[in-house]
């Protein structure tokens, strides 16, 4: 939580005083967020180093990460942590045994760590235990754990470096990703979507429904909110079909 104590709070309590925080973030155990200033905080569980202080000890008050100020893109996985500077570097740090910090090790690490040397990374996001990041020549890149497809390369494999994704011929034109990468945390792990240009429509996938929506094409990937005890299921030909859980 933040606040000094590691008790459960069911009401919305103010972290501090200060009221120059710019953007927040919610991983699975910990949190992390930016400052107006550019400086990056963390708190929470530090099982997997994702404060990324050098330490694994837990913090329950917010911790400033480095005394660096060009942060400008952060998410936050089951243990992992994404970010990117003003430059367009994208650093990554925690939890790593699935290649989710795109390093190409499977090795922890403790403290921020530059992934490659370019300078074009625009967005992260994070899911449970992959990532993924865009660029501003608006290519889509995936690594980490795949056991379900979710990094998008046509295997199941792990994979421990960041990975261009081609968009398939018969679903929209290579290189037209844009917007924020958007991951299911309902479905946590299991599956990625983007959105592409000139469609920023969501479907809303809920468990309450009656009836569940079949979708039979999908001119172009929308952005699925995917609520609990409710399943996607893509079927050959980009055609999702939706149904809830018995």
């Amino acid at each position: 939580m933040g606040n000094g104590n590691n008790l459960n709070q069911n009401s919305p309590v103010q972290i501090g005083t200060e009221n120059t925080w710019w953007k927040i973030v919610a991983g699975h155990y910990s949190t992390v967020a930016l400052k107006l200033n550019g400086t990056l905080w963390e708190w929470g569980n530090n099982g997997w180093g994702q404060p990324g202080n050098g330490t694994t000890i837990d913090k329950n008050i917010p911790g400033q990460t480095g005394t660096n100020n060009d942060w400008s893109q952060i998410a936050a996985g089951r243990g992992h942590v994404l970010a990117v500077k003003t430059g367009g570097t994208l650093w990554t740090w925690g939890y790593n045994v699935h290649g989710q910090l795109g390093d190409s090790t499977a090795t922890d690490k403790y403290l921020p760590q530059q992934i490659g040397t370019a300078t074009n990374w625009k967005l992260v996001s994070a899911g449970e235990y992959h990532s993924l990041a865009l660029k501003t020549d608006d290519t889509i890149f995936a690594w980490g754990y795949n056991v379900y497809g979710q990094v998008g390369l046509e295997d199941y494999r792990d994979q421990l470096t960041p990975e261009a994704l081609d968009c398939p011929a018969d679903y929209c034109s290579v290189n037209t990703w844009t917007g924020a990468v958007d991951t299911a945390w309902e479905n946590t792990a299991n599956w990625s979507c983007a959105s592409l240009p000139g469609d920023s429509s969501v479907v809303y996938i809920n468990s309450g429904l009656s009836n569940y929506p079949v979708v039979n094409s999908f001119a172009r990937c929308k952005k699925i909110v995917v609520f609990s005890g409710a399943l996607l299921t893509i079927n050959p030909g980009f055609k999702p079909e939706i149904k809830g859980l018995d």
